[in-house]
């Protein structure tokens, strides 16, 4: 793959995940297999905004449809490891990494030829992670894995075995909300959690916290999602 460093500004769109439209951004560039050689933009890090919670990592570039944006937790497309698509909760040993804004990768592996969208993802880094409160308010220091929400976190407790890393921040699920979705239980229980943002030191791994002989919280399913 060949290194870039262009940006082009665009907007994503969650769809019924998330109406509230969130802003995102968009990437072209070029490149198709991997190489061993990368080329670092100068002075990245001494000019990063203080007010900013991102760090510059190396990330890569896949192809992806409209819903997926930055901060969604996503697996590469079955069939397609060129593809990216939002992380199911039953599927969390797929875990590929989060989808970042291109603003903040300073060693950018892009594809040859672009026909669709392109958004990066890092797999390592400082970055910010859509999640929920699911199971419960998210505080600095707890481990970040998927809710039931695909491509969004939630804290981890000792029924998940994958973590993307630990949040650097807090989320309580009732400031800095961007938007709700009511959970039906399979038991029919329905719920309503809030979605947010939260900075997340990446380091995707076996959760700490897991007990194979731990009860299973409640399967939740995605019901329908209100402002």
């Amino acid at each position: 793959m060949r290194v870039h460093f262009r940006r082009i500004s665009g907007r994503i769109w969650l769809g019924l995940l998330l109406p509230l439209c969130i802003s995102s951004t968009a990437i072209a560039a070029t490149a198709n297999t991997p190489t061993s050689t990368a080329k670092k933009s100068g002075n990245t890090t001494s000019n990063t905004n203080k007010n900013s919670d991102l760090t510059s990592t190396v990330t890569q570039s896949y192809n992806a449809d409209v819903s997926v944006q930055p901060g969604m937790i996503v697996q590469l497309k079955d069939k397609d490891p060129n593809t990216v698509t939002p992380l199911p909760a039953d599927n969390i040993k797929a875990l590929l990494g989060v989808v970042v804004p291109p603003n903040n990768a300073t060693i950018v592996l892009t594809p040859e030829h672009v026909t669709v969208q392109q958004v990066l993802v890092a797999t390592s880094g400082h970055y910010s992670v859509l999640v929920s409160n699911q199971n419960g308010p998210i505080k600095t220091g707890d481990y970040i894995t998927i809710s039931a929400i695909a491509g969004v976190g939630m804290k981890a407790d000792s029924s998940q075995t994958e973590v993307i890393g630990k949040a650097a921040g807090s989320f309580s699920g009732t400031a800095n909300v961007i938007s709700s979705v009511s959970l039906h239980s399979d038991l029919g229980k329905a719920t309503t959690v809030s979605i947010g943002r939260v900075p997340v030191d990446l380091i995707i791994s076996h959760n700490p916290l897991y007990q194979k002989s731990a009860d299973l919280v409640p399967t939740f399913l995605v019901k329908f999602a209100t402002g």
